[in-house]
């Protein structure tokens, strides 16, 4: 917020900012944790899209990187036993990566919602 003063027969301006206490993260801990979690369910979604993109493009997944990755996010995965659709270049769509994203999305908008009210 800007506010004039007049000192001295001359004229400034004084740049304050209001803060409160309150609105600091150290002051709120259970918001901290919800951000960090929030953080980390995004950071899952996009390594499963990354692996999605991999595993529908066969020749990316038979590299040896592409392995490694669809390997390491095969554990981020739900287990719902459904199986992937053959795409034409060789690979499979994943559709349990695909509805594991969908929840994540959906759990941290839920926990954005809880984050804003407390």
């Amino acid at each position: 917020m800007v506010l004039p003063r007049i000192i001295a027969g001359s004229f400034s301006i004084k740049l304050t900012r209001r803060t409160r206490k309150d609105d600091t993260l150290a002051a709120k801990p259970v918001r901290t944790v919800l951000t960090i979690v929030m953080d980390l369910f995004i950071v899952v979604a996009i390594a499963l899209t990354i692996r999605m993109v991999v595993a529908f493009f066969g020749a990316l997944a038979s590299q040896e990187w592409g392995g490694i990755l669809v390997t390491i996010t095969d554990r981020m995965t739900l287990p719902l036993g459904i199986e992937g659709i053959k795409t034409p270049y060789g690979g499979v769509f994943d559709v349990e990566a695909a509805i594991t994203i969908a929840a994540l999305l959906v759990i941290e908008w839920l926990l954005s919602v809880a984050r804003a009210r407390d």
